[in-house]
């Protein structure tokens, strides 16, 4: 099978072993196969895939199917999950919200995916854009949202699979040029993975390195067309750091800006910021004075959005005033996947800074109240806005 999802058309290996004879009838034109079973009964069908060769899907079915049952395999499949779901146990509750849980749980086990394959001399290697490597590769990772939540869980009840992923976070900008940014989304949260990881002891990556390649990758920016094409030249998404110009010059990217231009600057200067604040904290746990001074002159660029008038943070332009038409329950415009309400909260990295400049803890016990109390509106997305996290 040959995909074109890639800039290079990509090819995978299928090998197919059926239980029932059968016959082929080709369309040559259609390029596909129609295969005739006889009537009756059922056909059983194993199969294993190579992104690499069709050798490479023999190893991987003579290790995997060979000789083996359906319900064998099944078995083998249900022990697994049980090992992977069984590093948390659950006390109390329901049935019904235990199997809420591990269905939850299960379902943070889906990415990021292996993408690398192990050959009859027991090499990992992976099939990239034509190329055959030595190594490991992960793909699908979603870093955006994931960054806050799923790796950090990882890194702890997982922490072979996230040794291996740091691992591959890497190779992955040494192959593209750029870390994973989440499909089209904001940020450059490889940073937040791989502080976290260094953070819980995990050492199987260079921290020197990191912070060189993150230097390198929020100090220039290319427009993503490939993906998404209309989207991406509408919103101008991209790879590396939109609007960095701005961001380092200024401490904040302006709004409004045109359609042409970046988009969801508040947004991004509130992401950016977060992922500077973990490549100093990076730098720190590793005694890295040189990229410790770089990164400490952008942790607090949260506050440069933030306007003390209402407490809300907002699009400011070139000249620092603050957006004049800011409806808190609007969504988009400076923000992205929220509103002004949702945003509010988004300082992860300085809570403590976050409720001084709402005006002290009890002052922030009453926004956060509100955050909660306002009804959701189909069309202004409300103020929690749970269906958005």
């Amino acid at each position: 099978r040959r995909s074109n999802v890639s800039q290079a058309a990509d090819k995978t290996w299928f090998l197919l072993r059926f239980d029932r004879d059968f016959t082929v009838d080709e369309d040559r034109k259609g390029g596909t196969l129609l295969l005739r079973f006889g009537r009756g009964g059922t056909v059983g069908v194993q199969a294993a895939v190579s992104k690499i060769d069709a050798r490479q899907a023999r190893v991987t079915f003579g290790r995997e199917l060979e000789g083996k049952r359906f319900g064998e395999v099944c078995e083998a499949a249900r022990e697994r999950w049980n090992g992977m779901l069984g590093r948390i146990e659950v006390e109390g509750g329901t049935p019904e919200q235990r199997r809420t849980f591990y269905s939850c749980l299960f379902r943070t086990m889906l990415r990021p995916a292996q993408d690398y394959e192990t050959d009859a001399e027991g090499r990992e290697r992976f099939a990239y854009d034509g190329e055959v490597y030595e190594g490991r590769y992960h793909v699908n990772p979603i870093l955006w949202d994931a960054y806050r939540s799923l790796f950090a869980l990882h890194n702890i009840i997982n922490r072979a699979e996230e040794e291996r992923y740091v691992q591959s976070l890497m190779r992955t900008q040494e192959l593209t040029g750029w870390w994973p940014s989440g499909h089209v989304m904001i940020g450059n949260h490889a940073i937040s993975v791989l502080a976290d990881a260094w953070a819980k002891g995990i050492r199987t990556f260079d921290p020197e390195e990191a912070l060189g390649r993150y230097y390198r990758e929020i100090t220039r920016s290319a427009v993503d067309t490939l993906n998404n094409g209309d989207y991406n030249r509408e919103h101008v998404r991209g790879y590396g750091r939109l609007g960095f110009e701005d961001y380092f010059a200024m401490g904040y990217i302006p709004y409004p800006q045109g359609t042409d231009r970046v988009m969801e600057t508040t947004s991004k200067t509130i992401e950016y910021n977060y992922d500077d604040f973990c490549a100093w904290r990076l730098a720190r746990m590793t005694g890295n004075d040189f990229y410790e001074r770089i990164f400490a002159r952008h942790i607090y660029n949260y506050r440069n959005v933030f306007d003390p008038a209402d407490g809300f943070f907002k699009g400011r332009d070139r000249e620092g005033r603050f957006d004049e038409d800011f409806n808190p329950y609007e969504w988009g415009g400076p923000f992205v996947e929220g509103n002004g309400w949702q945003w509010r909260f988004s300082v992860q990295q300085d809570a403590r800074g976050m409720i001084g400049l709402m005006g002290g803890e009890e002052a922030f016990r009453r926004n956060l109240d509100e955050l909660f109390a306002v009804r959701a509106d189909s069309v202004l997305h409300g103020g929690y806005g749970y269906s958005r996290e």
